[in-house]
């Protein structure tokens, strides 16, 4: 399937125009959290401040949004004993 993972920043939008083809929607779930990571990690940009206050927005063929994945879900509980940037 193709999904087409869209950025959302406050009250900007950034379409993807090409998508990507991945087996299902949780394979689109992981590959937004890796390039969420990636971003966050490797990209400096004027237009963006704050990369947590971006939530892609996951459509498929139709333009149908199918998931939202804020780019905050990259800080995971490390076992209910506190939260860290999983960016490595």
């Amino acid at each position: 399937m193709r999904f087409y993972m869209s950025m959302r920043y406050r009250h900007r939008f950034y379409r993807d125009e090409e998508g990507d083809e991945l087996q299902d929607l949780e394979a689109a779930q992981e590959h937004a959290l890796a390039t969420a990571r990636d971003m966050i990690r490797h990209t400096r940009t004027q237009i963006i401040r704050d990369w947590f206050d971006c939530t892609f927005e996951i459509s498929d063929d139709s333009g149908r949004i199918v998931l939202t994945v804020p780019l905050g879900d990259t800080v995971v509980d490390r076992e209910n004993g506190g939260f860290d940037a999983d960016v490595n």
